[in-house]
């Protein structure tokens, strides 16, 4: 009923100043080309917002405003999307809670750069958004919302406008860089989710590793044969029944389902030893389901509906073994059959910017000048890369921007990298996405060689910062 109505007050509005149309030209400086999908195209402009819509009834709805004076990148506008959409309303609501899902980004030529990505809006809402974004000039927002009827055709037409993004011709006065943005991509990477803080109700504390039994190794877990090789114990001296771990999420965020793997999954020996888990209660944001458990490598499923903000663990049932520690090895988050990497702790809110950032150091390593640069690595670095190896250099450490600077204006007169380089990769793979609690990433490049780069990076001061460039393979 709510969309009929929107459908009817928007044609009263049309009749009054609205018009077909063959493309949208904002006033921010963004123009796309519209889709013909055999039906006409309605576009209405309310001050600095443009509303375009299929079909009668509607099948697409979409929304475009600027953003803020603040918003220059797509990453700020990803981390305040609420704060964005709320000066306008969509579906008639007032945007008072958005929820952001898997994204992917594309290039255009002349320096557009767009990401598209899933949204949830109200709880209740479901569309797609994309942040447009030409240097240095302000970002577009663009929400589409399909009628349910047409979703997967509504999602189609919406990626066929984005894709009609016009280029914006390159100023005289400044030539374009060389290399261009579309020559230094970055492989496809993980799914990432903020996480907030993983605590438990008790933990075995281990003599000689303080957190070998944490809690955030269920979220950070080394994997063999498809089994976690760590894992978080209680450290209560019973069989540990009513212990449990909290997993607080940085947003709420659309999952599909938690799979749990209860007990201590490392070895068989390890399982036995340990006490039998056998059963388990799950509470997400206060709904409570309990299962069953036992097998060592038969993973829990607890589905999931709504955006999860956060859920607890508790063990309800175990059988002592020798050692009388209850365990529990993993926890995945999942979208799909894929399982989102934890980003925990301070980095939690950087989350959602870590692909523009690792995008934004390797085309600023690609350029002449590496202008920037300074603003994007942390110190001390510590280059060490793969080119080191094959030509038998030395690796390096810079204690500050200063030293870095000095040293990568120098001619080679030896084989040592003193500069970090661009990364060239195995196109169409994906990276390896490593997580530590104190906020650091290592990116694992894909590559056929032995030897392959990686790259550590640190949220530092609201941002991702390279950190030290190293490689993995023979030798190591």
């Amino acid at each position: 009923m709510q969309a009929r109505w929107l459908w009817l007050s928007v044609v009263v509005a049309w009749s009054a100043g609205s018009a077909h149309a063959d493309a949208i030209k904002h006033r921010a400086g963004y123009e796309f080309q519209l889709p013909d999908i055999g039906v006409d195209w309605e576009q209405e402009t309310k001050g600095d917002q443009i509303i375009v819509q299929t079909g009668d009834p509607t099948e697409l709805t979409i929304y475009l405003i600027p953003g803020t004076a603040k918003a220059t990148t797509a990453s700020y506008v990803e981390h305040n999307i609420v704060g964005e959409l709320a000066r306008i309303k969509i579906e008639g609501e007032t945007v008072k809670q958005a929820v952001l899902g898997e994204t992917t980004s594309d290039h255009f030529g002349g320096g557009n750069f767009a990401k598209l990505g899933k949204i949830a809006i109200n709880g209740s809402i479901s569309g797609m958004y994309a942040v447009v974004q030409n240097q240095p000039e302000k970002t577009l927002i663009l929400v589409a919302v399909p009628s349910p009827r047409f979703e997967e055709r509504g999602f189609s037409n919406f990626r066929a406008v984005v894709k009609g993004l016009k280029a914006k011709a390159a100023a005289p006065a400044k030539p374009a860089p060389t290399p261009t943005v579309d020559a230094w991509p970055i492989p496809k990477l993980p799914s990432v989710v903020g996480v907030t803080t993983v605590t438990a109700s008790s933990t075995f504390a281990d003599a000689k590793q303080r957190d070998r039994h944490a809690a955030w190794r269920v979220l950070e877990f080394p994997s063999s044969g498809g089994h976690p090789q760590t894992a978080w114990c209680e450290g209560k001296p019973d069989l540990g029944l009513g212990e449990s771990i909290t997993v607080q999420l940085a947003a709420p965020t659309q999952l599909d389902a938690i799979l749990i793997a209860p007990g201590f999954w490392k070895s068989a020996a390890l399982f036995k030893a340990n006490n039998l888990v056998t059963s388990i209660e799950v509470a997400v944001d206060g709904k409570i389901t309990r299962a069953s458990a036992g097998a060592r490598g038969k993973w829990i499923t607890v589905p999931t509906k709504d955006p999860v903000t956060s859920f607890t663990i508790k063990v309800t049932g175990a059988t002592a073994g020798k050692m009388n520690d209850s365990c529990i090895s993993g926890v995945k988050l999942m979208r799909g059959k894929t399982s989102l990497v934890a980003v925990r702790g301070a980095a939690a809110a950087g989350a959602g910017s870590l692909p523009r950032a690792i995008k934004t150091i390797q085309d600023t390593l690609a350029s002449d000048s590496r202008a920037g640069l300074d603003k994007l690595v942390a110190f001390p670095l510590e280059l060490d890369d793969a080119a080191n190896f094959s030509m038998g250099g030395k690796a390096v450490t810079y204690t500050s921007w200063k030293t870095m600077e000095v040293a990568c204006k120098q001619p080679r007169d030896d084989d040592t990298v003193v500069c970090p380089n661009p990364v060239s990769f195995r196109e169409g793979a994906e990276g390896e996405l490593r997580m530590y609690g104190d906020g650091s990433v290592t990116l694992v490049w894909p590559s056929s060689r032995e030897v392959v780069p990686v790259w550590h990076l640190v949220w530092k001061s609201g941002a991702w910062r390279l950190k030290g460039v190293d490689y993995e393979g023979i030798g190591r």
